[in-house]
């Protein structure tokens, strides 16, 4: 084992270190093999450094405040517990995977491409405003949330094997191609988390482990994914997933749908309809080729509309059948009922000739009383007239007797 830093010191003496750009002391590149560089390494008055590896090591502590302009560090493989870098804000690439560290603050890193921390022990890593953000790998560590809303450059996560419950994806992203969230412990939810990232060529959300009764939670069917037309690999296994295979993308090769931790998981639904496809299977796990299933259940699903179809034209004709059926039918009714009111109409009219006959009759007889009665009156008023004619000539009588005794008592008188 030698001293990091006085190694450092000794190759690299301080009146040079400004023109330095690039250094690279890993474990095999300039150190005698089986010899480590351990302990503390402060890489002072290295301001123009651009590029440092120290990989594969046993550094402890690594102070690179002098460093402001690097723009990638190498640190993975040591025993770092602790990771400033509040002062590199050029910083594009980090990897600083396999280390003892607990926490990783990079929100002040804002021109960060790419970090790989994975094999941590990281609980916390504050990295959500980092809009440059391509590529995070921060798989095997004890991350328990993840939050990502602004990251809206990212292209691949790999962030597997934490204890994740609860992950924030940034809403828009359209860069997003890869995604594995394997062995989580995400909370029940469906897929619609994913729906939205429509460049997606590989989903892992699955589990491989069971431990502690830590696995993902997701449930439901697989119809959040059928905008998702660049998916090649999905993973699903020991999940609740169990249906809607045909809602996935033709571009979609593989599918794992293992049920090697929970025997009787919903997934095992899915994995029987690929049972015939499996392209490989070793102890438990279980990935089949989608493309021949794809196939065979869109000519299924032909025939099944075929069938459809031939089952409607069959009602169809079975129900233009019986409405011919019931024209004749009806026609045979319209016939009869026809027949039916001919002959009442016959009777009608003969009804009618009957009625009006007896009604000429009547006004004839109507007719000839009429006229005997007139005669009856001209009678009687002739009678009338005579009457009238002798009662005035015996009143004419009358009053000429009058006067005749009017004249016999004045000549009496006098």
């Amino acid at each position: 084992m030698i001293q990091a830093q006085e190694w450092l010191d000794r190759n690299y003496p301080k009146e040079t270190r400004n023109n330095i750009t690039e250094i690279n002391i890993s474990k095999n590149y300039n150190t005698p093999i089986n010899e480590y560089l351990v302990g503390n390494l402060k890489l002072e008055g290295f301001i123009n450094l651009k590029k440092f590896d120290c990989s594969k090591n046993s550094i402890t502590n690594l102070d690179m405040n002098d460093s402001i302009n690097i723009k990638k560090l190498s640190c993975s493989s040591n025993k770092l517990k602790i990771l400033k870098l509040e002062k590199l804000l050029k910083i594009k690439e980090l990897e600083c995977e396999y280390n003892q560290l607990n926490e990783l603050n990079l929100n002040s890193c804002k021109n960060l491409e790419k970090l790989n921390c994975c094999g941590n022990k990281l609980i916390d890593i504050k990295i959500n405003n980092l809009n440059h953000l391509e590529f995070l790998y921060c798989s095997y560590n004890k991350l328990t949330s993840l939050n990502l809303i602004n990251c809206l450059n990212l292209s691949k996560i790999n962030c597997d094997n934490n204890r994740i419950k609860e992950i924030k994806l940034p809403l828009n992203n359209d860069r997003l191609e890869s995604l594995n969230l394997n062995n989580n412990n995400l909370l029940y939810q469906d897929l619609k988390i994913f729906s939205k990232f429509i460049n997606l060529k590989f989903l892992d959300i699955g589990n491989n482990e069971f431990k502690e009764r830590k696995y993902n939670r997701f449930y439901g069917s697989l119809e959040p994914l059928k905008n998702l037309k660049k998916l090649e690999y999905l993973d699903i296994s020991d999940t609740d997933i169990e249906e809607g295979l045909e809602y996935l993308s033709d571009s979609v090769e593989e599918i794992s749908c293992s049920t090697y931790n929970r025997k009787q998981c919903g997934v095992k639904k899915i994995k029987d309809q690929l049972s015939l496809f499996i392209s490989f299977e070793d102890d438990g796990c279980f990935t089949c080729k989608f493309q021949p299933w794809k196939k065979m259940n869109q000519l299924e699903e032909k025939n099944k509309q075929l069938q459809k179809n031939f089952e409607e034209e069959r009602s169809l004709c079975i129900s233009l059948q019986k409405q011919i059926n019931d024209y004749f039918q009806n026609n045979l009714q319209l016939q009869d009922d026809l027949r039916q009111v001919n002959m009442e109409k016959q009777q009608l009219k003969q009804k009618l000739t009957n009625i009006i006959n007896q009604q000429l009759v009547s006004s004839k007889v109507g007719i000839n009383l009429a006229s005997d009665k007139e005669n009856e009156s001209i009678i009687l008023q002739n009678q009338i007239e005579e009457f009238d004619d002798s009662f005035q000539e015996e009143e004419e009588e009358e009053e000429g007797s009058d006067c005749s005794f009017e004249v016999i008592s004045q000549e009496v008188a006098e």
